[in-house]
């Protein structure tokens, strides 16, 4: 699926891969490996769309680790973007209760 959308004279993301990242008492990032692509295209990631899932999260993406009552908010349902290779790389997620979090992730990189 391209996006936003196919033409010619545009240069639209294509979505290339998915991970389902489990957020729970320790902070963690995105799948370092998942980002990179595949060795044919050699483009990584430069955006990440994410729904969260099961409890809602916290998240920093200035390279500190978020705690259960620090960092932005997004509750069960919520949906954002991160975008770019610098904050790809240093966001990271901590759930903000007791139940474990998901973060269904696709991510997509720019086709030309």
């Amino acid at each position: 699926m391209s996006s936003p959308y196919d033409r010619g004279d545009y240069d639209p993301l294509d979505t290339f891969a998915f991970e389902a990242l489990s957020v729970s008492t320790a902070a963690v990032g995105f799948t370092a490996a998942t980002m990179a692509g595949t060795p044919a295209t050699g483009k990584p990631a430069s955006a990440a769309f994410v729904t969260v899932e099961g409890a809602p999260v916290r998240m920093r993406a200035d390279g500190t680790n978020p705690t259960a009552s620090v960092g932005r908010l997004f509750p069960i349902g919520a949906s954002f973007v991160v975008w770019g290779a610098r904050d790809l790389a240093s966001v990271r997620f901590i759930r903000q209760n007791g139940a474990t979090a998901t973060l269904s992730t696709e991510f997509a990189r720019q086709v030309a």
